[in-house]
């Protein structure tokens, strides 16, 4: 799926980009639920990584910025309970 998601968008893989972060940050979450902090932070600071490319190819998506926002707040929330904010 990253493959896909990562690859030069068309029609049909439009979305893949938001879908891959909105696994990566339910897979944050997970991580972070079962005591793996590390792999928690890496996996939501990826799906940033995915959004804010993903922002950066369709800057008029506003969907998309919202999802990204949501995003790094996802990723802020976690770093802030985990002392490093």
């Amino acid at each position: 799926f990253r493959a896909v998601a990562l690859a030069p968008r068309t029609k049909a893989t439009a979305a893949a980009p938001a879908r891959l972060a909105d696994a990566l940050i339910v897979l944050g979450e997970a991580e972070f639920k079962q005591g793996h902090n590390a792999a928690a932070e890496a996996a939501m600071a990826e799906a940033v990584r995915v959004y804010a490319d993903a922002v950066n190819a369709d800057l008029y998506d506003l969907d998309l910025r919202r999802k990204s926002a949501q995003a790094n707040r996802e990723l802020g929330d976690l770093l802030l309970f985990l002392g490093r904010l």
